[in-house]
């Protein structure tokens, strides 16, 4: 079986988190403070960093700091990896929220957004740190309630 690369673009218009991935319906709280607030939880010098956005040619989709490389969880990684393994995350926490709500077309929406990005992920040097990393912030925000 051949398996075709997967890409990534920048996307260079003045996009916010919240138009890049949108919430669930108005429900929980929107994506983009939930994302910052794991962020600068995990690396609290990220609130000086501009972010990039970056488009998969798959219809994956996640945001990294500008900056050299991270370290998170006693992992060295880039800038890239850590916005990658923070977007899993999030894509998986607000799929949670989305099947809680009975919003099954959001569920769907950001299940296949991980699924999108998961299969990028398998493709880069640094994808057993980025999955580890996304398993960490899975235990640190399980114990969280919606």
């Amino acid at each position: 079986m051949i398996h075709q690369s997967i890409s990534a673009s920048v996307v260079t218009s003045t996009l916010t988190q919240h138009n890049f991935i949108k919430p669930v319906k108005g429900q929980f709280h929107q994506f983009d403070a939930y994302f910052e607030m794991v962020a600068y939880e995990v690396i609290p010098d990220l609130k000086k960093v501009k972010w990039e956005f970056v488009e998969l040619s798959n219809g994956g989709r996640f945001i990294y700091p500008n900056i050299e490389a991270i370290t998170m969880f006693e992992r060295r990684v880039s800038c890239r990896s850590a916005g990658i393994a923070i977007m899993l995350h999030c894509l998986k926490r607000f799929e949670a929220v989305a099947s809680y709500c009975n919003e099954s077309v959001d569920k769907e929406r950001f299940a296949l957004y991980r699924a999108c990005l998961r299969a990028y992920t398998q493709q880069l040097i640094e994808r057993d740190s980025i999955l580890d990393i996304y398993s960490e912030l899975q235990m640190m925000y399980t114990k969280q309630p919606y």
